[in-house]
């Protein structure tokens, strides 16, 4: 009964709060400006694409529709959690990768 608690707790409450929070700390015009609007459309194709590709193959092997590959694939781009606590990280402590 607790585990079932504390899921709800993080899935109904803290889930939500940890998204909105990220999303109004993106400062995407300055991220825009800084890098390149290239450079931010390349990145976000070559970290969506393959995902979604790969997947397509996944399912094409046990016999499912391309469409349904699609379909989970864009449902995998929805589960990225690690990636963007890491972010966060790197944008408090003001470390940038790209510096071209």
């Amino acid at each position: 009964m607790l585990i079932e608690k504390t899921e709800d707790f993080g899935a109904v409450y803290l889930a939500p709060l940890f998204f909105a929070t990220c999303g109004m700390r993106l400062q995407i015009f300055a991220v825009i400006k800084d890098q390149g609007l290239v450079l931010v459309v390349m990145v976000l194709f070559l970290s969506f694409i393959p995902k979604i590709l790969s997947t397509v193959v996944a399912t094409r092997f046990f016999g499912m529709p391309a469409l349904d590959g699609v379909a989970i694939g864009l449902l995998m781009n929805t589960k990225g959690v690690l990636p963007l606590i890491m972010l966060n990280i790197a944008w408090d402590k003001q470390v940038y990768i790209f510096r071209i």
